[in-house]
């Protein structure tokens, strides 16, 4: 039936009348369908993006760019807590030398937001930290959703090298919340480092260490690039024959070494420092030329340190068997019998067989 334009003021009779209520109806009917639909795309959206859905694979530029924005937040609040004069200072264990480790409010809170961080973008990601999951949380709680969209530098990389994506199973991410912890009580602040280790099916990949008090953060991806932070550092070094007059040792867990590296050369000259951050930086930017470390350590500490020097033309090798170390097991997170990191490969051969063979007269 046809009928003329109400708007016009003619009459409109009453099965036009249904005919347009029925018409109104499918236009609601369609727009409730239309807001349902949107709906549903923000909230899967949000899932995916907050790691609520299963991430089956890893890309690593993602998770290198994820770890970059995670150290810097976690930077913010490691400082905060310092200038706040909040440490909490505890004891939680004693080492093999009966030396006392110390765990800070700024280990945990580090820890909580770059795992939470992590876990919130990739939920079945093997992580290894050297914090725990403070009481009552799943590990899942954290303040910083991390930033997905990738900074110029890593997209660069991404577009000179294919970015390949691994199944999450082959992945282990090693975190250091907040290295060098006695140093950081004792305002020792150059010291004091945040790491990030991106380790793929045994061998150190990529890299994020992370200067809070300085604000300076370096990373590299082997086999694509480095920050221009790190490029600026290796262009700026002079050429090396790899000589060893200067080694660095720890500060609080030193054992021997002093000692042990005197007996084996008298000329050298040994200088702790705090923090394997700052010891592994100390060989990329010349300023000592080997870091011995002799009792045991974990790999939360060295990962970092390691696919760094790798990257930089370095090397560290263990001196229990005096090969390079593998990082995929979680549970064989303690290196036992130290190592020795040189700035230069090969630099270190005569002295690594040194030490092995003084060590294992102790």
């Amino acid at each position: 039936m046809r009928t003329s334009n109400s708007r016009a003021g003619t009459h409109v009779s009453g099965l036009s009348f249904l005919s347009d209520r029925m018409r109104g109806g499918s236009r609601m009917t369609l727009i409730f369908a239309l807001v349902f639909l949107m709906v549903v795309f923000v909230l899967h959206s949000s899932r995916s993006y907050h790691g609520a859905t299963s991430r089956s694979t890893v890309q690593i530029s993602q998770l290198l760019q994820s770890g970059i924005t995670l150290l810097n937040a976690a930077g913010v609040t490691v400082v905060k807590y310092r200038d706040a004069n909040d440490q909490g200072k505890q004891v939680k264990g004693l080492t093999k030398e009966d030396k006392k480790e110390f765990v800070t409010i700024a280990d945990v809170k580090s820890h909580t937001i770059i795992k939470g961080g992590l876990l919130s973008v990739y939920p079945h990601l093997n992580i290894i930290s050297e914090e725990h999951d403070p009481v009552g949380t799943t590990g899942k709680d954290h303040q910083v959703y991390p930033d997905q969209q990738l900074n110029a530098e890593i997209l660069d990389a991404t577009v000179a090298s294919s970015d390949t994506k691994y199944d999450v199973s082959d992945v282990v991410v090693w975190i250091d919340p907040l290295d060098a912890t006695q140093e950081y009580t004792e305002m020792l602040d150059q010291y004091v480092t945040i790491m990030m280790c991106i380790v793929v099916r045994g061998e150190p990949l990529a890299s994020v260490i992370h200067f809070p008090f300085s604000k300076e953060t370096y990373w590299q991806w082997s086999g694509h690039r480095a920050s221009s932070s790190l490029e600026t550092l290796l262009k700026g070094r002079t050429d090396s024959k790899g000589d060893i007059h200067q080694v660095v040792v720890s500060r609080s867990h030193a054992g021997a070494v002093n000692a042990t590296l005197l007996s084996i050369d008298k000329d050298l000259r040994v200088v702790p420092a705090g923090g394997a951050g700052y010891k592994v930086f100390a060989l990329i930017n010349q300023k000592a030329d080997a870091y011995v470390h002799t009792t045991a350590i974990k790999k939360w500490d060295i990962c970092v340190g390691d696919a760094m020097l790798r990257h930089t033309g370095g090397e560290l090798r263990s001196l229990k068997s005096g090969r390079r170390l593998t990082y995929g097991d979680p549970a064989k997170f303690k290196v036992e019998g130290g190592f020795l990191a040189v700035g230069k490969k090969g630099a270190g051969d005569t002295l690594v067989q040194s030490l092995m063979s003084s060590l294992h007269k102790q």
